[in-house]
Parts: structure tokens; sequence; C-alpha cells
């Protein structure tokens, strides 16, 4: 018994007429036959009376039409209660991306939250750190992804996630290196870099310090092309492990993380503390951590393995 059957059977008690019921729930009439007839053979029980002047229900018809009206009444209740919710959750979100993370988030959060929030309207804008932490304190953005510092504290539900930054690079240029990556493996290999992003200063800056010679050969900003180059011209570059081990997948590239405290990074999603938080933005933090569980957390297995 579906309810598909059971809104066959209150249609022909309403109407007592096959016909006219047929007509009412827009079926053929051998068909909505056939779907009775299936119905009293499932329940073992004769549901009408038929006479020529229409149909009557028995006395265990009568029985049933209470049950069957409770039953879609309460799954017409329960539909236009999950409507109601998810209309409430409704309003524009400016949420600010890493440009790191832009590829892994960007269009799996605005699919997610047309299935689950349709009412939410994401504005994403991608960013570098520095560059969203000031649009958010100037209230442009609602929430926005952050890097925190080695040394920095930071509130343990506000984390998404840690990782470690790594050398996406061909694979012959590890040959000479199975282990762990250092700093020093580094000088041997001509890297593409750009000072324009945060984490590849970072590196720049760390070799300056421990006085290792970088084989540079130039900078791109752009992570499309930063991967093209790579494939293309034997070079190698330095990104965020998440972001590494998804282009790793899809390309003839390898991801292989550096050991190095100043490459450890911790990412965190802040809300305005000039702007109420409000349902849609929490809404939007649950898809956010939703997405971005699955990479990282295959990230760490192939660090581990």
């Amino acid at each position: 018994m579906d309810i598909k059957q059971l809104r066959y059977f209150i249609a022909v008690a309403q109407q007592g007429s096959l016909s006219a019921a047929a007509r009412s729930v827009h079926i053929v009439q051998p068909a909505l036959s056939q779907a009775m007839a299936g119905l009293e053979a499932e329940l073992g029980a004769e549901l009408f009376t038929r006479s020529p002047s229409g149909i009557t229900l028995t006395a265990s018809g009568q029985e049933l039409l209470q049950h069957a009206q409770r039953i879609l009444k309460q799954l017409d209740q329960a539909e236009q209660a999950v409507r109601s919710a998810s209309q409430l959750i409704s309003g524009v979100v400016r949420i600010g991306i890493l440009h790191s993370a832009a590829p892994l988030v960007c269009a799996p959060l605005f699919k997610k939250l047309r299935e689950e929030a349709p009412g939410i309207q994401p504005q994403l804008t991608v960013g570098y750190s520095n560059e969203l932490e000031a649009r958010l304190m100037r209230g442009e953005l609602d929430l926005a992804m952050l890097v925190i510092g080695g040394k920095q504290s930071v509130e343990p539900a506000s984390l998404l996630y840690e990782e470690t930054l790594s050398l996406l690079t061909p694979k012959s240029a590890l040959t000479a290196y199975p282990g762990p990556l250092s700093l020093k493996h580094l000088q041997q290999i001509p890297l593409v870099l750009s000072v324009a992003q945060p984490l590849h200063r970072a590196l720049l800056a760390a070799a300056k310090e421990e006085k290792v010679q970088l084989k540079l050969v130039g900078g791109v900003e752009d992570i499309r092309a930063l991967v093209e180059l790579c494939q293309d011209c034997k070079l190698s570059t330095l990104l965020p492990g998440g972001l590494a081990q998804l282009i790793a997948q899809d390309t003839t590239l390898v991801a292989k993380p550096i050991s190095h405290p100043a490459f450890d990074r911790r990412v965190i999603l802040r809300f305005s503390t000039a702007l109420p938080k409000t349902p849609a933005g929490i809404a939007v933090e649950h898809a956010m951590r939703a997405i971005l569980a699955p990479p990282l957390a295959e990230e760490e297995s192939h660090q581990t393995h």
C-alpha cells in the first residue's frame, strides 16, 4: 500500500464512480480499477460495494477512508512545514573566500545552497586573507575565510581546517627526494612564484632567513596559469595542501608536503562583528564546513600513507 493508492482510493470514495474518480486524478479508468483491485487484494478485504447506481464503501472501506485521510493530511502538513522552514532562511549573504580555496569552495557552495536553502542569495568575493579581513572589519562581508599564523590563538569553534603547504611539481622533479621535503630540497627545483601571493612571500622570507638560495624563474598570480606552467614547462610552485591534492588528481603533477613550521597554517571562518549573525549566515557556515571536510580528510589520508 502506497500514497498513490490511498489518493486514488479517496478519490473513488468521494466521487462514487470509477470514471469520475479517474478524471479527478488524471489517469485512465482501467488503471484506476487495477489499482483498487490490487489494494483490496493486499488488504484482504472488500472496500467497495458496486451497483448500477455507483460505488459505496463497505465497513472496511469506511475504516480505511478515515485512516487514509489522516495520513494524507499529515503528509501535506509535513511538506508545508519543510517548505516554510526553507523559505524562512533567506537573504543576501556576502562571503569572503580565500584565493587558494576558491576552486574547492565557490561552485560547490553555490550549488549546495541552491539545493538546501534556495532563499539564500550568496555573493562570493575571492581575495587574500588580509584583504578579506579588512573588508570584514568594514562590514562589507558577512563572513570570511582567514588564514591564522602559527602563534596566533584561535577559538576552536571558528577553525575550518589545518593544512601543510605543498609543492605542486612534475613527478620527475622529486626522484631525488623520496622522503619529506625540506626547504633546502627546493634549491634545485625551478620555481614559479608570485610575490602577490602571501604564501609565496612566506616561502621567500623563510628561504632568506635560512640563507637558502631558491631557483626562482618568475612569478604568476593566477592559479590556472601556474598549473599550466608546471605541466608544460616542468616547473613547480607552492600551494595549500588541499588545493594541491585536488589539482594533482586531475593532472600529471604530484603534491608533496613541505616539512617546515612556517608552512603549517590554519584557516578559520569569521563572522563580521559589525553586523548581526543571521540564520542565513549560519546556514552558509554549515554548508562550507560540509564541503571542506571531505577533501581535507582525503588530504590527511594521502599524507599519512
